[in-house]
């Protein structure tokens, strides 16, 4: 699914834990299509041929957010990486982290997604919106971090 965790353990980095994108990300596309399946099926065929490329172009960005992101936890280090086109990674220290935080909603504690949080000593903030199983990977990193009480 993700390339980032060769890359660190090509650099001689363990990987101690692996995030992953809930599956909730799906749920917009799966909606859409269904809606343009529903409108061509019916009498508003023109409705429905424009419904379907928007649908087939949030399956894409799904997909794609899916691929193309990491969330790890090395044994040096936690590494929050999305997108495609343009790239966006960072990469804190475990040794610099201050503070781990836990963004969930209802809906986010009832199907087991949320945003995690990291804060470091130099002024960092790394986030990661629609993690799965959030408060696992927080627990992980706040071990391998040292701030687990």
């Amino acid at each position: 699914m993700n390339v980032e965790p060769n890359a660190a353990e090509g650099a001689g980095e363990a990987v101690l834990y692996q995030g992953r994108l809930h599956w909730t990300i799906f749920v917009r596309p799966v909606m859409l299509a269904c809606l343009a399946l529903l409108l061509l099926t019916s009498d508003n065929l023109i409705v429905g041929i424009i419904v379907l490329p928007i649908a087939l172009a949030f399956w894409v960005m799904a997909l794609t957010a899916n691929s193309n992101s990491a969330q790890l936890i090395t044994a040096e280090r936690v590494r929050l990486s999305h997108g495609r086109i343009y790239r966006h990674r960072v990469e804190i220290p475990l040794a610099q982290i201050d503070r781990v935080k836990l963004k969930q909603d209802t809906m986010g504690r009832m199907l087991g997604y949320g945003t995690l949080i990291v804060e470091s000593s130099r002024g960092d903030h790394a986030s990661c919106a629609n993690l799965s199983d959030p408060s696992e990977f927080q627990r992980q990193l706040e071990v391998a971090a040292g701030l687990a009480e």
